[in-house]
C-alpha cells in the first residue's frame, strides 16, 4: 500500500515566516527588559593631565560636643573636658601690687564721673595715682595723687568739669617710696551723661496787669546747670497745654518774669518748668485739684 507524503504548502510557509518575524523581536524585548542584567554604562574616568579627582569633604567635628556631659553619657565616650588658662606673674619686693575692683560710675548729673578702687592687702606702697586719657591704650595725664596709710582700704575720686557724652579712660596705680608704680595696664572707661532733671522754679505767681496782660514771675532753681524755663498755658485746669514763646526778663536776685497778652474774661492756667543745659526738664505732671502738682495756684483772668 502506498502512503502519500504531505508537505507544507506555500501559504503555510509564508505564515510561519511572518509569525517567526514577530515572535523574535517580542522575545528580545522581554529578555532585555526583565531578564537581562543592565550593563554598567558609567564611563571610565579619563585620568589625563587635565583631569582631577574631587576630594571628599569631611565636616570638622565640633569639639564642644565632646565636652558636653549629656553627649558623653549618651554615647558612652569618655572624653576629658577643656580647662581655661590663668595668667600669673611673679612680682619682686620692689614692685607694688596694683589696686583691684576698679570701677567708673556716672552720677547722671552731667560733667562728672566717680572712680573707685580697692587697695591691695600687702602695703608695699605709699600713695595712689590716677591717670586719665581721651584715647584708649594711652596712659594720659596724672589727675590725682594721694598718700595712703594702713587704715584705708577703699578709695574714690570724683572727676569734675568733664564734657558730657565724651568717653574718658582711667588707670589707677599704686606708687612706692622710690616712685615705682604698679604694673597694671587695664584702663576703665566712663562717659558722663546728664539724665537728672533740674529742680522746678519756685514762688511762681500770676499777676493781673493793664491792657489785657498778665505777668508770670518765678525764682530760678539753684541747679548749677540751669539753662532756661518753659511756660505752658492752658484754658482747662489740670491740663498742661502748650508752650508759649515769651520774653523772659530778670528781676532782683534769682527772680525772673514774663508778660503774656490774654483775652479778657477768659481763664488761663500757667505751668512753669526749668530746663538744664542737657535738655532735661523738671516735672510736667499735673494732678487734679485739690492735689496740685503745679508750683502755683492757677489764676483765671
Amino acid at each position: 500500500m502506498l502512503v502519500q507524503k504531505t508537505g507544507l504548502n506555500k501559504r503555510t510557509k509564508i505564515l510561519l515566516i511572518i509569525f517567526a518575524g514577530l515572535l523574535l523581536p517580542a522575545g528580545y524585548f522581554v529578555y532585555s527588559t526583565y531578564l537581562a542584567k543592565p550593563a554598567d554604562t558609567t564611563p571610565i574616568a579619563d585620568l589625563s593631565n587635565n583631569s582631577y579627582v574631587q576630594p571628599v569633604v569631611v565636616t570638622p567635628l565640633d569639639n564642644r560636643l565632646l565636652d558636653d556631659a549629656q553627649v558623653r553619657s549618651f554615647t558612652g565616650i569618655d572624653v576629658p573636658g577643656f580647662v581655661e588658662q590663668q595668667a600669673g606673674i611673679y612680682l619682686d619686693d620692689q614692685t607694688p601690687l596694683p589696686p583691684s575692683n576698679i570701677s567708673v560710675t556716672n552720677p547722671a548729673t552731667g560733667g562728672r564721673l566717680v572712680v573707685s578702687w580697692e587697695l591691695p592687702a600687702a602695703r608695699n606702697f605709699d600713695s595712689v595715682k590716677l591717670y586719665r586719657s581721651d584715647v584708649p591704650g594711652v596712659k594720659g595725664e596724672s589727675i590725682y595723687t594721694v598718700a595712703v596709710d594702713g587704715t584705708v582700704s577703699v578709695m574714690n575720686f570724683e572727676d569734675t568739669g568733664l564734657v558730657n557724652q565724651h568717653t574718658y579712660f582711667y588707670l589707677a596705680v599704686t606708687v612706692n617710696a622710690e616712685g615705682r608704680e604698679s604694673q597694671n595696664v587695664q584702663q576703665f572707661a566712663g562717659t558722663p551723661v546728664d539724665t537728672f532733671p533740674p529742680s522746678a522754679p519756685s514762688a511762681v505767681t500770676v499777676n493781673n496787669m493793664e491792657n489785657d496782660r498778665v505777668e508770670i514771675s518765678w525764682l530760678v532753681p539753684p541747679d548749677p546747670d540751669f539753662s532756661t524755663v518753659r511756660i505752658y498755658r492752658s484754658n482747662q485746669q489740670g491740663t498742661l497745654g502748650s508752650v508759649i514763646p515769651l520774653t523772659v526778663t530778670d528781676g532782683d536776685g534769682n527772680q525772673q518774669s514774663a508778660i503774656d497778652t490774654v483775652t479778657p474774661n477768659v481763664a488761663y492756667y500757667y505751668t512753669v518748668t526749668s530746663v538744664d543745659t542737657s535738655g532735661n526738664e523738671s516735672s510736667t505732671d499735673i494732678l487734679a485739684a485739690p492735689y496740685r502738682a503745679n508750683p502755683f495756684q492757677p489764676v483765671g483772668y
